[in-house]
Parts: structure tokens; C-alpha cells; sequence
């Protein structure tokens, strides 16, 4: 009778474990994807240094901006078939990894094929962030829950890309825009 007693509870602290354990493991993977957000939209608040800095006008700017794209479009499809075969933990390390590089590089880039090649590694890395939010949200979260955590996760989303725009802003009024992505490669 003793024993009867103890399943339930046992059950009852795993399911809770479950749940904790859940919401932090996805909030990691939301904190890389907004990460990954601020990244994307970052350009739009750096364009009179990057012309400069470069000495290129908007149009080459824009080509610029247009190699986070490349390579996130790329690497949307292979995303999803890394993160099954290696894990999202291992995938999400060597993303975030990715996206620090890319940082460090665009910071230290003297000429736009440096630049252009950073910013496609910094879209390479953040292609998987948002697959590997979901990945986890179907591991770890309940299925009738799936919905509300992609809108969650979007949320993340939103929250960088709020956070590359006026915040990061501010921010580049006290540093320069290469000590602005060192930063950032140092968050990632």
C-alpha cells in the first residue's frame, strides 16, 4: 500500500519537472531567436556608418543587408534535418557560435566581400533558430500548447528586432558601429 502512495507523487514531481524544464529549455532557444532578430534588423540603424565606413552607397548597402537573407533562405531546409539527425542543443551551440563569428568578422571587416561574407554567416547561424524553437515546443510542451508557443516565440522574435531598432540606436550613440557588433558577438 505504501508503494501505491509513492507513484503518484513521483508522477506528479516528473510532470512538474517536465514543465519547468520545458519552459526554460524553449525561453533559451526564444533568447537565441530574438537574438538572432536583432541581428537581422540591425543594419537599419548602422547605414550612414556602414556607407561611410565602406564607401558605398545604398544600393551596394542593401546587397549588404541582403546576405543575411541569402543565407537564411538557404539554410531553412537543412535546419530542420540537422536539428532531427544532431539535436538542437548541439545545433543551437554552433548556430549561436556562427552568428558571434559573423559578428566579430562584420566588426572587423575593412572591405565589403569580408562584410558581405560576415553578414551571410550571421544569416546562416540564426536559419536555425526558429525551427529549433518549434523542434523543442513538440519535445518538451504539450501538443494542444504548440500554438501558443510559436506565437511566443514570434514575440521573442518581435522583441529583437524592437531591440535593433531604437534601443540599438541609443546604444550606437555612445558606441561605434564595429564596438556595437563586438558586443553583440559577445552576447552570442
Amino acid at each position: 500500500m505504501h508503494e501505491m502512495n509513492k507513484k503518484p507523487l513521483a508522477n506528479s514531481r516528473k510532470f512538474t519537472s517536465l514543465l519547468t524544464n520545458g519552459w526554460a529549455i524553449w525561453g533559451i532557444a526564444a533568447l537565441f531567436y530574438a537574438y538572432e532578430f536583432l541581428h537581422r534588423v540591425s543594419p537599419s540603424v548602422m547605414v550612414p556608418d556602414l556607407m561611410a565606413t565602406f564607401s558605398v552607397n545604398r544600393a551596394s548597402l542593401g546587397d549588404l543587408a541582403a546576405f543575411y537573407f541569402y543565407a537564411y533562405a538557404l539554410f531553412q531546409v537543412p535546419a530542420g534535418i540537422l536539428c532531427d539527425k544532431y539535436g538542437v542543443r548541439f545545433i543551437l551551440t554552433l548556430a549561436s557560435l556562427v552568428v558571434a563569428l559573423g559578428s566579430f568578422l562584420l566588426a572587423a571587416s575593412q572591405g565589403m566581400f569580408l562584410a558581405c561574407f560576415s553578414r551571410f554567416l550571421i544569416g546562416a547561424g540564426s536559419a536555425f533558430g526558429f525551427v529549433s524553437c518549434l523542434k523543442l515546443v513538440s519535445y518538451w510542451i504539450k501538443p494542444k500548447l504548440f500554438p501558443i508557443f510559436v506565437g511566443l516565440t514570434n514575440l521573442f522574435g518581435m522583441l529583437g528586432a524592437i531591440s535593433g531598432g531604437k534601443p540599438l540606436a541609443l546604444v550606437m550613440n555612445v558606441f561605434t558601429w564595429r564596438e556595437t557588433m563586438m558586443y553583440l558577438g559577445f552576447f552570442g
